[in-house]
């Protein structure tokens, strides 16, 4: 048996291309793989650029297997302002049930 599984499903910035003073919005999806309910608690998120947590869910909702939930600021809010020109890391963090996966991955900014 499985059990719950949640997972990253996506990952995404807007704008696509950054440049300088930009703001960004991230969206993501977090999918439940496994065969039976994610209990709200059970999982939570962080997102980080350059180490500062730019968002999170601790608090989250129950989910139930082959389930997708999305997450995504709303309108005239945002996530992350760079403010120099480069390389950018970030790092997705979902935790359950004391287990950590982490996603890492770069975000080019043009000046």
């Amino acid at each position: 048996m499985v059990g719950a599984e949640v997972a990253l499903a996506s990952l995404t910035n807007r704008p696509g291309v950054l440049h300088v003073g930009d703001k960004v919005m991230f969206e993501f999806a977090l999918k439940n793989t496994g065969t039976s309910l994610a209990r709200s608690r059970s999982y939570s998120f962080d997102l980080y650029v350059d180490g500062q947590d730019v968002t999170f869910d601790h608090a989250t909702a129950d989910l139930l297997p082959g389930s997708t939930t999305s997450y995504d600021m709303s309108p005239n809010h945002f996530h992350w302002q760079p403010t120099n020109a480069g390389v950018h890391r970030f790092e997705f963090v979902l935790t359950q049930d004391n287990r950590t996966n982490t996603t890492k991955g770069v975000l080019n900014v043009l000046p």
